[in-house]
């Protein structure tokens, strides 16, 4: 305010200072970002262009260019929410080392993220019940008896033992050996 009027800060700036009476007081957001619109009273009232996202260190905020495998298509992406691409992971949300799955890119185990999903304190990336590096081994969540199987790209359940091939085995085994008593015995 000055004189009674109220002197808004601009888009893209903002001013956390009481009793200042113009528009010098509204401090510049950090580079690659800007306010929703103006009369912003806080420096998290910037958030970050396309192509970025918000990386909040030591109450500072830097807005750092998205990584190959992150989809910044959305303003306002945080290190924390950082979507990912399908065949794509990272070990955890603490982490931009994002890194591309083995394989085809589509029908990946490692299926990415976007918008809360990726808050899970163990975020991943990976398609439901797979999980672990590249999400190539079977997330506990699976059951006990899966295994998982790299051509699927997913954790499908064990076959039970079959006895009968090894019993067909066997009898032919025998057959085979009658036939060749036979034949002995026949050449004698």
């Amino acid at each position: 305010c000055s004189a009674g009027k109220d002197i808004a800060c601009p888009s893209a700036t903002y001013n956390d200072a009481t009793g200042r009476d113009d528009q010098s007081a509204c401090v510049y957001c950090p580079l690659n970002s800007f306010t929703l619109e103006e009369r912003s009273t806080r420096l998290s009232d910037c958030v970050c262009t396309v192509g970025h996202y918000a990386h909040w260190h030591g109450g500072m905020l830097s807005c750092e260019p998205c990584p190959i495998g992150a989809n910044c298509t959305e303003p306002g992406l945080t290190f924390e929410r950082l979507p990912l691409d399908e065949g794509y992971w990272r070990a955890h949300s603490g982490t931009t080392d994002v890194r591309r799955c083995p394989g085809n890119l589509e029908g990946s185990a490692c299926e990415g993220c976007g918008g809360d999903s990726c808050l899970r304190t163990s975020f991943t990336g990976c398609r439901n019940g797979t999980g672990g590096a590249y999400c190539g081994t079977c997330a506990e969540s699976a059951g006990p008896s899966v295994y998982y199987d790299h051509g699927h790209r997913a954790c499908l359940p064990c076959r039970e033992a079959n006895p009968v091939p090894i019993i067909v085995l066997a009898s032919v085994l025998v057959s085979m050996a009658v036939l060749a008593a036979v034949l002995i015995v026949v050449r004698r």
